[in-house]
This record gives structure tokens, C-alpha cells and sequence, in this order.
């Protein structure tokens, strides 16, 4: 199963990394290049063990993901539900860490492509997809907890 994993060490406290990475709505859409659009569906009203997620991406992908672990302020980790017809399965944890160089955060994603879709995509080609996502990701997070540490 393709996957990738980025790690940044942010000047923010573990609590506002970990609510940072949660959010929601504009102010998700401000900095996460991977969701232009993002909420809770299904009655959900916060973010915890089965919550579902719609997302939209720039790029027109759309995602219900599930989280499957919730341990706040430390780590999460959710499922596709649905998403991009080309996708069997597609994953993505999160773990924060306070740490002596500061808080250290880590995305990992995961993805695995449909059979008939193989052909077309090779394994290089979804790896490449994977791991340029989760870094314009974590590129976008970094920014934007470097903004909170100044304004805050």
C-alpha cells in the first residue's frame, strides 16, 4: 500500500497543533491545499471516534472519511468512506508530540487503487501522487501554525 509520511516541529502548543490540523470550514480551506471545502455530515458536531468528514478538495476530489482513533491532543486517524472512483482505500493519521526543538507533528497518507485502475496508474505514479499531496499539506499547516505563533 502506498504511503507518506511528513514531520514539521511547529512553535504552537500540542493542543493548538492538534486543533490546528481538526479544523474546519474557511478556516481549513485558508490553509489545507487538500480541502477546499470541509464539515461534519451525518448529525456530527465534533470531531471523534466515527465522525464522518466531507471533504472537497481544489481539485475537485471529494472524501467522506471516518475517523477511526480519536486520542486528542495526541493522535487521530480516519478512512474513506467514499471518494474518487479510482481509489480502493485512501487513510490519513496524524500524531503531535511536544518535544524540546517544539511540537512536532507527523501526517501520514495512505492510498490503494482499484484493480482496473492499475493499467493505467502505476505504482511509481500513485507514490508520487501520494507523497506530493502530503507534502503541499503539510507545507500549507506549517504556514499556517507559523502565523498563529506570531499572532498569538
Amino acid at each position: 500500500m502506498p504511503f507518506a509520511e511528513a514531520t514539521v516541529y511547529v512553535p504552537i502548543a500540542p493542543e493548538r497543533a492538534f486543533e490546528l490540523a481538526h479544523s474546519l470550514g474557511v478556516e481549513r480551506a485558508s490553509w489545507d491545499p487538500g480541502a477546499a471545502t470541509s464539515r461534519f455530515v451525518r448529525g456530527a458536531e465534533e470531531d471523534k471516534q466515527g465522525t464522518i468528514r466531507f471533504i472537497k478538495g481544489r481539485d475537485g476530489m471529494r472524501f467522506l472519511l471516518q475517523t477511526t482513533a480519536w486520542h486528542e491532543p495526541a493522535a487521530s486517524a480516519c478512512k474513506m468512506v467514499k471518494g474518487p472512483s479510482w481509489l480502493e482505500s485512501y487513510g490519513e493519521s496524524i500524531r503531535v508530540e511536544d518535544t524540546a526543538c517544539g511540537t512536532k507533528v507527523t501526517w501520514k497518507h495512505t492510498a490503494t487503487v482499484k484493480r482496473a485502475f492499475l493499467p493505467k496508474l502505476t505504482a511509481a505514479g500513485i507514490e508520487q501522487w501520494i507523497t506530493a499531496r502530503t507534502n503541499r499539506r503539510m507545507a500549507g499547516f506549517e504556514s499556517a501554525a507559523h502565523l498563529l505563533a506570531f499572532s498569538e
